[in-house]
């Protein structure tokens, strides 16, 4: 008795769902915390740092650093949110 092509493949996905059904497939993912890679650490110490610098040229009213610090800000937020996708 020959069985077709498709009817094989019914049996075999068959088979397959009955061993997902059943806890015999196990899907493993491990994924690492985001503040356990070392660029993103970097990344937001960088982020911080262009804050500070930020924060200091508002205070002493030097807006053109203060743009300067800001856009750099900008960019390693924009960074970090890429590397965590």
């Amino acid at each position: 008795m020959e069985k077709s092509a498709l009817q094989i493949a019914d049996a075999v996905a068959v088979i397959g769902i009955a061993a997902v059904v059943a806890g015999r497939c196990r899907i493993k993912c491990e994924m690492k915390a985001p503040w356990m890679d070392p660029g993103l650490r970097e990344l937001a110490a960088l982020s911080a740092l262009a804050a500070l610098g930020c924060g200091l040229a508002a205070g002493q009213g030097d807006f053109l650093f203060v743009v300067l610090f800001g856009a750099a800000n900008v960019v390693t937020i924009i960074e970090a949110i890429l590397r965590l996708r």
